[in-house]
């Protein structure tokens, strides 16, 4: 199945500790969720991105603090290929 990620970047941390993060990315990405096909957020998931750039697939293997959001539930990156094949982990 093709889900909706919500990807943003950390921009900078003011002295008050306050997050200024990129505005958002929607991409879509194929992944077999099996039991949270859906709903819930599983703990981590295999998938790849639908129809992005090259360049997009750098910014997020390299961009600083990289968060994905899905279900209301927060992502990273456990890895990223150039290809687009990615393992998302669950941070909270």
């Amino acid at each position: 199945m093709e889900y909706s990620l919500s990807v943003t970047s950390l921009i900078e941390t003011d002295r008050d500790g306050k997050e200024l993060r990129s505005p958002v990315t929607h991409v879509m990405a194929e992944a077999d969720l099996g039991p949270f096909n859906d709903f819930g957020t599983p703990t981590f998931f295999f998938g790849k991105l639908v129809e992005v750039t090259e360049e997009q697939i750098l910014y997020f293997k390299y961009a600083p603090g990289i968060e994905i959001l899905f279900r209301g539930g927060r992502y990273v990156f456990e890895s990223i290929a150039p290809t687009g094949t990615f393992k998302l982990l669950r941070t909270n």
